[in-house]
């Protein structure tokens, strides 16, 4: 049985990621692009810990996160792909590009996520798989937490830093430079640990009930470390703020984000459409960066107003995404190419019962 809280949660958390890209916030990098960036990515790893189970052989687990994470990310992006070549774009630079699967790579930057996080995935499963074998599983891994976000934080500060090869010549890969290494591999540790707090806390988020004064704290915390330190976190662009004020401020955030997926959840319609837009993450993910930046430019060339044109597009690159799911769910092919295989056979032997 799903859990709605948590998929309330998913829908929170990618409507910050949508709103995160938009002009609104982008434009000019300022506090509400610090605000947002500070936890909302930790705040996906740390979902995707939540649904994490240790179970069965590696090489099983890797197939089934690479039908749901890889698949589309090549389909995508493999179609754009021959799209650009036929209008004369340049084909090695722009498929090796795919195969690096860095956010300087490749053509919709968002994608970069879905290569990461099946490395990332399979990282943790096998920490997992380890520490379960062992007598202290949960100090195990709140010792992995810790030293991952340690590690982490060096190996990302190197590379802003320039100490490790954050701007490789790339002319190859179609890119004047590159952040990072293959599938973004270097922000491993990082990811790994908000990956791994969600799993440790897992039951504790789903079983979550709204507490007014502990969101009042965590509401507290959150503001007064951005208004004294203002850090922010930026994985794609390989930045971190100072270790204990941006990891602080990550976890803050992120509780304000489940604590108020607990309280919407008590509004029925509410809670089901924001459970319905998680539900549809991963499209909206993938397309909503395309919808959201041409439905703003096209509004800007009639409209002076620049709010309100941020505004539209930001539905539409909600909704649009949401009806592409639609679409995909009803074509066995499309179904078979962008859904994971078992969602994807479900989905159409309900269709097919239904008709």
């Amino acid at each position: 049985m799903r859990n709605q809280t948590i998929d309330i949660v998913k829908g929170l958390g990618i409507l910050l990621v949508v709103f995160g890209h938009n002009w609104l916030v982008i434009h000019n990098k300022g506090e509400l692009f610090r605000v947002i960036f500070s936890f909302h990515m930790p705040l996906f790893f740390l979902i995707s810990g939540i649904f994490l189970k240790a179970q069965g052989r590696f090489g099983a687990f890797a197939v089934s996160k690479a039908d749901s994470l890889l698949k589309p990310y090549w389909v995508v992006l493999i179609a754009l792909g021959l799209l650009k070549v036929a209008a004369g774009g340049a084909f090695w630079p722009y498929f090796l590009g795919v195969l690096y699967g860095a956010g300087d790579t490749i053509l919709w930057i968002p994608l970069w996520f879905l290569p990461h996080l099946f490395v990332v995935l399979l990282c943790v499963w096998s920490v997992l798989v380890v520490a379960s074998k062992t007598e202290f599983e949960q100090y195990w891994l709140w010792l992995a937490v810790f030293i991952f976000l340690a590690v982490g934080y060096v190996v990302i500060g190197r590379f802003s830093e320039g100490v490790l090869p954050t701007y490789m010549s790339a002319t190859f890969l179609g890119a004047e430079a590159v952040r990072g290494l293959p599938f973004s591999i270097d922000l491993i540790f990082l990811s790994a640990a908000f990956v791994l707090l969600g799993y440790l806390f897992r039951n504790q988020i789903g079983a979550m009930n709204f507490h007014f004064g502990h969101f009042l704290l965590a509401l507290i915390i959150f503001s007064t470390l951005h208004y004294l330190f203002d850090e922010t976190i930026d994985f794609n662009l390989r930045l971190y703020g100072q270790f204990f004020i941006a990891t602080l401020q990550a976890l803050a955030g992120i509780y304000l984000v489940v604590s108020a997926a607990a309280f919407l959840s008590r509004y029925k319609w509410i809670g089901q459409v924001l459970a319905y837009v998680g539900s549809g993450s991963l499209f909206i993910l993938i397309f909503h960066s395309f919808f959201q930046g041409k439905i703003f430019a096209l509004m800007s060339r009639f409209l002076s107003n620049d709010y309100l044109s941020s505004l539209v597009s930001f539905g539409v690159g909600v909704i649009m995404p949401l009806f592409i799911l639609e679409v995909v769910r009803r074509q066995k092919i499309l179904a078979a190419l962008l859904l994971p295989l078992k969602k994807s056979v479900r989905l159409n032997s309900l269709h097919t019962v239904k008709n």
